[in-house]
């Protein structure tokens, strides 16, 4: 058992490191697994285990932390941040992000501003 903890242990740094070098380009799944040499059912578990989500649970979060890093500490705009995150389209990436934190990102921004100020 501790074998296959310590492959475990392995793979989600691994998936770790892969998340931060690719949380701009928000590559698929099947990318990440592969660049991985699994599947992307083994990666789905390895998350499952590891963080209690699901593998895409996992980059959108990574995603989200990145987009509220870029949102709050930079001057970029909604749409270059979209643009910097791999998102296509700046609308989806507003809903994207609104469906995660429950702000859109001008008032997550507006949010991080008062926070810093105050």
């Amino acid at each position: 058992a501790s074998r296959s903890r310590a492959v475990s242990a392995d793979r989600i740094e691994r998936f770790r490191a892969l998340l931060d070098a690719r949380c701009r380009s928000r590559p698929p799944v099947a990318s990440y697994a592969e660049a991985m040499g699994i599947t992307t059912g083994q990666l789905s578990r390895v998350c499952r285990a590891a963080f209690g989500l699901s593998a895409i649970q996992v980059i959108d979060a990574r995603s989200i932390h990145e987009a509220k890093r870029l949102l709050g500490y930079s001057t970029m705009s909604v749409k270059q941040v979209a643009l910097e995150l791999g998102f296509q389209d700046e609308a989806y990436f507003s809903r994207f992000f609104r469906k995660n934190t429950g702000l859109r990102p001008t008032e997550y921004r507006a949010e991080a501003g008062k926070a810093r100020s105050g």
